[in-house]
């Protein structure tokens, strides 16, 4: 017997069962695990694999093909099928012919495993690329053949660019790197390529809007049995804010200890202080009685004079140890900052010369500090003095007054809130960045020993921390400094 497009032909040619029914032909098509589908000319079901008739049901012989297909798709490609409990199934189909008959056979694939394979696929990359995102971490492969770069999302959005204009090369990375690292950069690249070693290096990278990001870069080089480099990949992670955060903690803790130092100094010197001041009692009241009982004309009346001049100047310097060591008297009065700050510029206009140009800008309706009136004085004084002192050939003083709102750990040792803030500056000397740290120490002065105890700003600091408050400075040397003292405002 053999088998034709029309059926089977016996040696008597005496007509049989189509050949899809032969016993072999339907052993064959139940074995496949494809779906098959057996369709006369008009497109109805003739037999079916075993695979094909578990999905749509065996009943479905003899019905329209093209009734299992949602939308009566065709059958090429890919499509959904009706399965027999009503699910919808995705499929991929394609149309064969048979033979020299007008018989037709469909060959489909169930694309179920595959989708579902496809969709974890992608919720694993989802998730992956979520993971980079939260690390601020990407990934980078570099052909070394070829040159071509390709980067994960994370590393675009690190650099600021944008995927679909960004030359991806080698040329085009080290354009993104900041001027003053791309030689470092590829210095350590190309090192590691020709040494075989992995490489891990810290960089900036200069974003098209002027920002500029601190990352840290790994990556290695695999090579052919011959030693040709192939293939580079790597990591790129943001680390600014990290970098941030330690020169911040760094700042805080040479801050705090710049703190402790001066709490334990201005224990030490107020204690002295008192005794000093009793010692400086008792001369001044002994040298007085002195010169009461001497009589008129004696020589050494003039020497008893100097030394109440010598020790009323060591008492005064006293008043000022005690000052940095506690607060004046009447320390939580309220005051309206305005009123006195008007009346220190009113005075220094009188004083300054005219070699100094003075500008104030003192607004009427800031709200009131807790502060004692004397004390806020003080500290406008002394850092005037401080501002003149600083420009001898002359300069500009801008002496302002303005309410601020800070956020937390702005200005370091003050909380979120409002404040007035005093800013005293001018255009003088400045200060060496290696002498800015210990402007607030006692009897540290830039000036010569002659010229100043080294006091004066060590007071206003002891004063505006005593009220809740804090001052800061800024200086460049040969552009000036800048002081501001921030006091919390009231209701």
């Amino acid at each position: 017997m053999s088998l034709s497009p029309s059926g089977p032909v016996s040696a008597s040619a005496t007509p049989s069962a189509p050949w899809w029914d032969e016993p072999c032909a339907t052993s064959l098509l139940h074995a496949v695990s494809e779906l098959v589908f057996l369709l006369d000319a008009d497109g109805k079901i003739l037999t079916m694999s075993g695979s094909a008739a578990v999905l749509v049901g065996e009943g479905c012989v003899g019905a329209q093909f093209s009734a299992l297909v949602v939308g009566g798709a065709p059958t090429q490609g890919e499509a959904v099928l009706r399965a027999a409990g009503g699910a919808l199934v995705p499929v991929e189909l394609d149309l064969r012919p048979v033979g020299r008959g007008d018989a037709r056979l469909v060959v489909g694939r169930d694309l179920r495993a595959q989708r579902a394979l496809e969709q974890s696929l992608e919720r694993t990359l989802a998730r992956y690329r979520e993971a980079q995102r939260l690390a601020h971490l990407g990934h980078w492969e570099l052909d070394l053949v070829t040159q071509e770069l390709s980067w994960s999302e994370e590393i675009y959005r690190l650099f600021g660019l944008d995927p679909t204009r960004f030359g991806a090369s080698y040329e085009a990375f080290l354009s993104a790197i900041h001027p003053d690292d791309r030689e470092l950069v590829d210095r350590a690249f190309s090192a590691s390529v020709a040494g075989r070693h992995p490489y891990q290096i810290e960089h900036r990278v200069l974003l098209p809007d002027g920002t500029v990001r601190v990352v840290q870069e790994r990556g290695r080089t695999t090579y052919a049995d011959d030693g040709t480099p192939l293939r580079s990949i790597g990591t790129v992670q943001d680390i600014t804010a990290a970098r941030r955060a330690e020169q911040e903690r760094e700042r805080l803790t040479v801050r705090l200890a710049e703190a402790r130092k001066a709490e334990a100094l201005g224990t030490l010197v107020g204690g002295l202080a008192h005794d000093f001041n009793n010692l400086l009692t008792v001369i001044l009241g002994n040298t007085d009685l002195a010169i009461d009982g001497l009589s008129v004309g004696v020589p050494v009346e003039e020497d008893l004079r100097q030394v109440m001049i010598a020790a009323r100047r060591a008492r005064d310097i006293v008043e000022k140890i005690l000052l940095y060591h506690r607060p004046p008297p009447g320390a939580s009065s309220v005051t309206q900052p305005a009123v006195v700050i008007g009346e220190v510029v009113q005075s220094l206009r009188a004083s300054l010369g005219h070699r100094v140009e003075l500008r104030a800008q003192i607004p009427a309706d800031l709200p009131a500090v807790r502060i004692a009136g004397q004390a806020l004085h003080r500290v406008a004084v002394n850092l005037c003095s401080n501002a003149a002192t600083a420009m001898p050939q002359g300069g500009v003083l801008s002496l302002a007054l303005s309410q601020v709102q800070l956020s937390a750990d702005q200005v370091a040792g003050l909380p979120e809130g409002r404040f007035v803030c005093l800013t005293v500056e001018d255009t003088g000397t400045g200060i060496a960045p290696e002498r800015l740290g210990r402007i607030f120490d006692p009897y540290f002065t830039t000036r010569a020993m002659s010229e100043g105890a080294g006091l004066g700003l060590s007071v206003v600091y002891g004063l505006v921390r005593s009220h809740g408050g804090q001052a800061t400075v800024e200086s460049e040397q040969g552009r000036g400094t800048k002081v501001s003292v921030y006091l919390p405002a009231l209701s």
